[in-house]
């Protein structure tokens, strides 16, 4: 297969940095990520001579792109729509959705328990699985700002930290950015300054 046609929007996203498609082969054009994919589209249409659909993330562009592939006696014919908004749109969609329910969930779960530690577990037990984290937990600070405790912790696939731990140990930027009342969220525990290195093992 080889480019015999390719208007200014296909060239501009399956090539910039090319003058023109014209003779080169998807496979120069197409990220290896999806290339494998996106070739066994053509190929499906070519054996079977009828119209193949196909979506398509190419990962290395970060974009969706739906495919229509229509065959005829002398080649292929490759229509393609950038999908990405919409598709981002999907996903924000179910994530509200998705969060709803979580809600709704908590909700049940905690209603008419009088327990604060039995409230917080079940908080744990089911914020954990809903965001696919090994481990979820809820701390209680003293009031000299010390010392956290972990009473108990959900874990999937991973030890317990349930106890007391020095917040010192972490590190004095994360404590301040708590004591400001920020949210703190960490990629990498491993490679962000914010936490000291002797905590993770990292030194």
């Amino acid at each position: 297969h080889r480019h015999r046609y390719g208007n200014d929007t296909a060239e501009r996203i399956l090539d910039p940095q090319r003058d023109h498609l014209l003779g080169t082969p998807p496979t120069d054009v197409v990220p290896p990520g999806a290339r494998s994919e996106f070739m066994q589209g053509l190929q499906r249409a070519a054996a079977t001579s009828s119209v193949v659909r196909f979506e398509l993330h190419v990962h290395e562009w970060n974009r969706w792109l739906e495919h229509r592939v229509y065959p005829s006696t002398d080649g292929l014919s490759v229509f393609f729509s950038d999908t990405t908004e919409r598709k981002h749109a999907e996903a924000s969609l179910r994530h509200r959705e998705e969060s709803q329910r979580l809600l709704v969930s908590l909700q049940d779960a905690v209603r008419g328990l009088g327990d604060p530690e039995q409230v917080m577990w079940e908080c744990v037990t089911h914020v954990g699985p809903h965001v696919g984290v090994s481990r979820c937990t809820y701390a209680d600070i003293d009031a000299a700002e010390a010392l956290f405790t972990i009473r108990r912790d959900y874990t999937q696939g991973t030890s317990s930290i349930a106890g007391s731990h020095r917040l010192a140990d972490f590190g004095p930027t994360l404590i301040e950015e708590l004591k400001a009342g920020r949210t703190l969220a960490i990629d990498d525990v491993l490679d962000d300054s914010r936490i000291d290195p002797a905590v993770t093992g990292a030194a």
